[in-house]
């Protein structure tokens, strides 16, 4: 959990560097949908409702973007006023700004099928989140049944035994019981193979995964390693799964469609989602889905955003580098921000007095720190035109 980091960055926020005030919905959610690659991500606002009369282009946002939206409702009827220094704020006509609830906002949580929860209270935030959480990405494999044929070994022991212990059996030419005694080889490797599928299936189904996975390997067919890959990826074992599923070979495009939607399935576990991609771009040109699609569009969204954000992370590196002063040695790590402190040490023999940079460490014990100007700007970006922002 980054509990103990967040603590620390909030403790180092000075508000009286952040020139924007008032509250701006759509700029949460915007933000919300840019940081989370979910479907459906869940989205908590603790406000006292904001100014706006009217929500409607926010709960349109809510609803095109699948946003599972709830909110925390921090004002009171009745209002309350603000603290600021030694006093209470006032607005730019010198009265006291009373900060009341605006039931206005209840429009994006009707539009995003959350709660409304009255006051700060924990647990019910707690209970939400709890309520809330489900897999981002299903996978959906076909376990196949086979029909019980048991029987059918059994009734040729059966007549085979009344032949040997009967006087019927002298009755019977030498080359029938050689022909018997084939059927009979064979009859016993479909026995045991029955028993591996049957107990396969009796574990899969009680959610010993693994152990169904074993049983599968001994049935050497198609349908049981696609049996024994789909026991392995409910299992967390996604490797073995993806290995598994490229290995079996078919003519059957639809069938060759859904190991190509299981693989993409695997990609995504192992987050390799370029491949992953690819993978679903396969099995929608074999056969289309409505699953396989969704999960593709998402994926190369994902993809998308994480190359851009890479892009701005060289980009940053590079300026941090070229404003730089010259002559003066770089350190090893560099971090943001004046939160990161570097340790200065006194040399030994024939370097005494000259100091030393060691590598920059995050401390968390050393109070509170101050946020760079840079951070202050990037907060500042936020365009919020009011005119009475309280």
């Amino acid at each position: 959990k980054d509990t103990e980091l967040l603590d620390h960055l909030f403790g180092s926020l000075d508000e009286s560097q952040i020139i924007t005030k008032g509250t701006s919905v759509m700029s949460a959610l915007e933000l919300a949908r840019k940081m989370s690659y979910a479907k459906q991500p869940l989205v908590i606002l603790l406000t006292d409702g904001g100014d706006e009369a009217s929500y409607a282009k926010e709960a349109d946002f809510v609803r095109d973007n699948n946003l599972r939206l709830s909110v925390v409702m921090l004002g009171t009827a009745q209002g309350s006023t603000l603290s600021e220094g030694d006093g209470t704020l006032k607005d730019e006509n010198g009265h006291i700004v009373v900060s009341s609830r605006n039931d206005a906002i209840g429009e994006i949580v009707e539009a995003g099928g959350g709660k409304m929860i009255e006051g700060a209270d924990t647990s019910s935030v707690r209970e939400l989140i709890t309520q809330s959480r489900h897999e981002d990405f299903q996978g959906k494999s076909t376990v196949l049944r086979y029909q019980e044929l048991f029987y059918v070994p059994l009734i040729l022991a059966l007549i085979s035994f009344i032949f040997s212990m009967t006087s019927l059996g002298e009755k019977v030419s030498k080359g029938i019981l050689f022909i018997l005694a084939l059927i009979g080889v064979s009859s016993h490797a479909g026995v045991l193979d029955f028993a591996y599928l049957y107990g396969a299936k009796k574990s899969y189904e009680a959610g010993a995964y693994e152990r169904s996975a074993q049983l599968y390997a001994h049935v050497p067919t198609s349908k049981a390693k696609y049996n024994q890959a789909a026991a392995l990826y409910k299992a967390g074992k996604y490797q073995d799964a993806l290995t598994l599923y490229q290995s079996i070979k078919s003519n059957d495009p639809i069938f060759k469609a859904t190991l190509y939607y299981n693989s993409g399935n695997c990609y995504i576990r192992l987050q390799e989602f370029e491949n992953a991609k690819d993978a679903f771009l396969k099995s929608l040109t074999l056969n289309y889905s409505k699953e396989a699609d969704d999960n593709m569009r998402f994926i190369a969204h994902g993809v998308e955003q994480k190359s851009l954000n890479v892009r701005k992370e060289k980009n940053d590196k590079f300026q941090a580098q070229a404003g730089s002063p010259k002559g003066e040695s770089k350190p090893t790590k560099q971090g943001g921000g004046s939160n990161m402190k570097s340790d200065m040490a006194a040399g030994g023999g024939g370097d005494e007095g000259k100091k030393v940079q060691s590598d920059p460490r995050l401390s968390m014990s050393q109070g509170k720190a101050r946020l760079s100007s840079t951070q202050y700007e990037l907060i500042n970006q936020r365009s919020v035109h009011e005119t009475k922002p309280w």
